[in-house]
């Protein structure tokens, strides 16, 4: 059981990267460079009849899509609730993460969620370069590593450790890097809204994993 009185919240900002494999993503803010403009001298290319070759996106991984079943309660207003909604807020970051898809990740917190915002930023520039995150599945611990606490800041604060299985994340230039496992220890602050559970901001801290 981690000691409460070890709970703290730092700024969100420290945990913005930790979907991109640490430092691997780059400077996702950076935008592409203009493409240079042609030539006045350039001839003008011949007309044709044909259409040019249509652009084809980068395809979805197939990876499942976690399933709202395997976290019972998490549309009640109870602690219980919260510390489920919470666990699905993670587990849907990683799978939006392999994916590309932040459709419904983006219902499930604040837009005050600083931490949030950014990891939404930093996937939608992956799936725009058809890049995706390769592994980093997310493995539960035994129960214990789930726990809430009372809090001045959120309705409720929820303590949750996972492991972060090892992956391969697209940096900003288009190159990758490797990720080893790490365990993950992250408190969320949770508010009830409009019949649900938002998360309202979150902090991660990480080590080395080496378990099982």
């Amino acid at each position: 059981m981690r000691a409460k009185n070890a709970r703290r919240f730092l700024a969100p900002l420290a945990a913005a990267a930790l979907l991109c494999g640490a430092a691997a993503c780059g400077d996702t803010a950076a935008t592409p460079s203009a493409a240079p403009s042609a030539s006045p001298t350039a001839a003008p290319a011949p007309a044709t009849s044909e259409a040019p070759p249509a652009t084809t996106a980068a395809p979805t991984p197939a990876i499942p899509k976690p399933d709202r079943a395997d976290y019972p309660g998490m549309d009640q207003h109870t602690d219980d609730g919260a510390i489920q909604a919470y666990r699905y807020f993670w587990a849907m970051t990683v799978w939006a993460s392999q994916t590309g898809n932040v459709d419904e990740l983006k219902t499930l917190h604040s837009e005050k969620c600083l931490g949030c915002t950014q990891n939404l930023e930093s996937i939608e520039f992956m799936r725009s370069q058809g890049q995706f995150w390769v592994g980093g599945d997310l493995q539960e611990l035994p129960d214990h590593s789930i726990d809430r606490y009372d809090s001045s800041l959120n309705e409720v604060e929820v303590g949750y450790d996972f492991v972060l299985a090892k992956n391969t994340s697209p940096r900003g230039d288009g190159s990758t890097a490797e990720s080893a496992a790490v365990l993950m220890y992250t408190v969320g602050g949770l508010n009830w809204d409009n019949g649900r559970w938002i998360v309202s901001d979150y902090d991660v801290e990480s080590k080395s994993w080496d378990g099982p």
